[in-house]
Parts: structure tokens; C-alpha cells; sequence
């Protein structure tokens, strides 16, 4: 079981932001995680519809998992710095929160980031090109800001 303190346990090890405590998040990739069975997944969900039909599923909603999109989104370039399995993973769990929850402004981000992995990673450049036309579709569409320049920058 776990408590909750509202303090950080140790000033000197607390993470801060300014004046403010702020909150640390340590992210690991679990012992035998596979980032095939993970993008296996993101194709059985997507089935037989083209991937530019993802631009018109409906807005995500539901603050929780709009907290996890962000999150993961903001915390994709850490991951591949420690673990570029890790960063496969975070990037697919983005794509398939998306496409059981709606789009939001850091699913335009994800299926760019996504392209990147079908691509080099998986040898599948139709599907890398059709997730990154994807993420610029909805930004552009939508006039999504938060990620515009990184998802212009893929």
C-alpha cells in the first residue's frame, strides 16, 4: 500500500519549480515489454480502416486520460534518451489511447512520432507516411497548438 503526503519527504531531494513543490515522475519500462505486441495492438484496433480516417474519430474528453496524453507527450524525448524500447512504448500507448478515447493535442504528436517508428524501425514506410500526414492533418485542421513545431519538425 502507498500514503499520501502533501509535502515533499525530503526538501533536498524534492523537485521544485521556482518557489513550488512539484511533482516527480519516474517512468521505467517493465521487465519483458514488447513494443511489437504494443504496435500489433495499435493495428488490430485501427482493423481494416485507413489511417487517414483516424483524423475524424471524436475529441478526447475525459480529463484523466487527457492528463496521461499530456504527460507522455511532454516526457517522449526523456524516454528515448533512457530507453529508446521505453519511447516505442510511450509513443504507442499515446496512439492507442487515442484510438479508444478521441484525438487530442498531443495525438497529433503521437502518430508523427509513431511514423518515425513504423518506418526505419519497421520497415512499413506506407504506414510511417500515412501516421505522419496524420498528425499534420489534425493539427492543421483542428488548429491544434501545443505541439504544432514539434509535429512541423518530424
Amino acid at each position: 500500500m502507498a500514503s499520501l503526503v502533501e509535502a515533499a519527504e525530503n526538501v533536498k531531494l524534492g523537485a521544485w519549480a521556482g518557489l513550488q513543490p512539484a511533482i516527480i515522475i519516474n517512468v521505467q519500462r517493465q521487465p519483458g515489454a514488447n513494443v511489437i505486441a504494443t504496435v500489433d495492438a495499435i493495428k488490430a484496433r485501427l482493423g481494416d480502416r485507413p489511417v487517414a480516417s483516424l483524423v475524424d474519430l471524436p475529441a478526447m474528453t475525459d480529463p484523466g486520460t487527457l492528463a496521461t496524453m499530456e504527460v507522455l507527450g511532454e516526457m517522449s524525448a526523456a524516454a528515448l534518451w533512457e530507453d529508446p524500447l521505453l519511447y516505442a512504448l510511450v509513443v504507442a500507448r499515446e496512439v492507442n489511447l487515442s484510438l479508444e478515447h478521441g484525438n487530442c493535442d498531443a495525438s497529433s504528436f503521437a502518430y508523427t512520432l509513431l511514423g518515425m517508428l513504423f518506418g526505419p524501425i519497421l520497415g512499413d514506410y506506407a504506414a510511417a507516411e500515412a501516421f505522419g500526414q496524420l498528425g499534420h492533418a489534425l493539427v492543421e485542421r483542428d488548429q491544434l497548438d501545443h505541439y504544432r513545431s514539434r509535429v512541423y519538425q518530424l
